[in-house]
């Protein structure tokens, strides 16, 4: 005999997003995220021209990055910019910080090994009390995230929840930080494909 499990139809409640910094063209990636000195000519050629051909077939208008062009100084970090994109979410939702009892947070990288990207978030928010729980993963992330909240608010363990995910690539993709003489093409994809920025969504 096969048992129903009743469970409770979940709502969208509200989204939010957060980009830092001003919208970046194709043409000015290199120039925001710094061009790699010492490399090769004939591989700096090769790559520029790869580079140029995916900007262009990639489709995306602009991208953003947490940092300041200029001073070369990270702008961002992740909790920073999980909490603009979940206070968004929370004012489309029109439904206080206090009223999340579950918090997911999701992403390839945290600011610190401990503590959880989630409780620090939880503090930014000023909840006294929830649950929280950080998903270390890619871009698979933000379903993860959120057929989690969904199982735990389908059976009635929650009543509220907010997940968010985000990307703070040019912590990694800036000029700075390559070694000219390993650099290689599978390298350099990265940085012709990722950027920053977070978003959110309140079930």
């Amino acid at each position: 005999r096969v048992e129903r499990v009743m469970v409770r139809p979940i709502r969208v409640l509200g989204t939010g997003a957060f980009l830092p910094g001003e919208p970046v063209p194709p043409e000015r990636v290199e120039e925001v995220l710094g061009r790699i000195p010492g490399l090769a000519p004939r591989f700096a050629a090769r790559a520029e021209r790869i580079g140029a051909e995916v900007l262009d077939r990639g489709g995306v208008r602009a991208r953003h990055y947490a940092l300041d062009p200029v001073t070369r100084a990270q702008t961002e970090t992740n909790v920073s910019m999980m909490e603009k994109a979940v206070r968004a979410a929370l004012s489309a939702a029109d439904v206080e910080p206090g009223s999340i009892d579950l918090l997911i947070t999701s992403g390839p990288m945290s600011d610190y090994a401990c503590p959880s990207t989630s409780a620090l978030l939880q503090g930014r928010l000023g909840v006294e009390s929830l649950t929280e729980i950080e998903i270390h993963s890619n871009c698979t992330g933000a379903p993860k995230g959120v057929q989690i909240a969904l199982d735990m608010l389908r059976v009635g363990r929650y009543r509220r929840a907010a997940v968010v995910y985000s990307q703070l690539s040019s912590a990694f993709l800036r000029a700075e930080f390559f070694n000219p003489a390993k650099v290689g093409l599978e390298h350099l994809a990265l940085r012709w494909m990722m950027s920053d920025g977070a978003g959110a969504i309140v079930l």
